[in-house]
């Protein structure tokens, strides 16, 4: 019989959102909100997954938002953002929009190859998936190092690697991901779920995609396939 994921205490090495911690909202053209010690939900997508037009409307309705709701931002005024604007792009990114290079399973190994070569050492890996034209990460920096550069880091390297195999379009990577602080062991499990029936909602099959969750968490009795696939909370 699988486990009530619901009745599981927190995976080893997991810390939520610590509402009486300090955050940081850092800007660029996304807000990016950062707690020490925090665990992260990451969407990395390919410059070319979404249409121009999908963009540009989103960022009008984000720009308005941010006028609307200025820093320092509530954990509610948080999850509102991303309910409003995260969740309709893995929406769009699900649909296979773009070149989708990463269904290359040559092109697939070389993102999980970077992002569990630091793993242990720079960061957490606790789980993931490699999609045709995005990846998703569950992660946690290690003390002394920073998120930011841990993407930058990424990106170059798999950036330099997918060209090689054949990308040409600059850059590869849209110039920022989307992440997100992991909220509690509730949202955590909805997140891991999602990440496990990603590719079934996307119509692949999972025996064949990119993925996986680290041995703690599977010894903790986590999982990435639950008896059912919810979506994303």
């Amino acid at each position: 019989m699988k486990a009530d994921r619901s009745l599981l205490d927190p995976p080893p090495h997991f810390r939520g959102f610590a509402s009486d911690e300090p955050i940081v909202c850092l800007r660029r053209n996304l807000p990016h909100w950062r707690q020490l010690g925090a665990t992260y939900f990451l969407t990395c997508r390919l410059a070319d997954s979404l249409p121009k037009q999908a963009t540009d409307t989103l960022r009008e309705e984000r720009d308005d938002w941010l006028k609307r709701n200025p820093p320092p931002h509530s954990i509610d005024q948080i999850v509102d953002y991303q309910k409003r604007f995260t969740l309709r792009v893995e929406a769009w990114l699900d649909a296979g929009a773009g070149s989708c290079l990463l269904r290359n399973s040559e092109n697939a190994a070389v993102v999980e190859d970077a992002l569990r070569h630091f793993a242990g050492e720079r960061l957490r890996l606790f789980a993931w998936v490699v999609m045709p034209n995005h990846f998703h990460a569950v992660v946690k920096p290690m003390e002394g190092f920073e998120l930011g550069a841990q993407w930058n880091s990424w990106k170059r390297h798999t950036a330099i690697r997918l060209r090689a195999n054949g990308a040409d379009f600059q850059p590869v990577w849209f110039r920022e991901g989307y992440d997100r602080i992991v909220r509690d062991s509730e949202h955590l499990r909805s997140i891991v779920r999602y990440i496990g029936g990603n590719p079934g909602k996307a119509g692949l099959d999972p025996n064949r995609c990119r993925m996986g969750i680290c041995e703690d968490w599977q010894d903790a009795g986590w999982s990435l396939f639950g008896e059912e696939q919810a979506g994303m909370e």
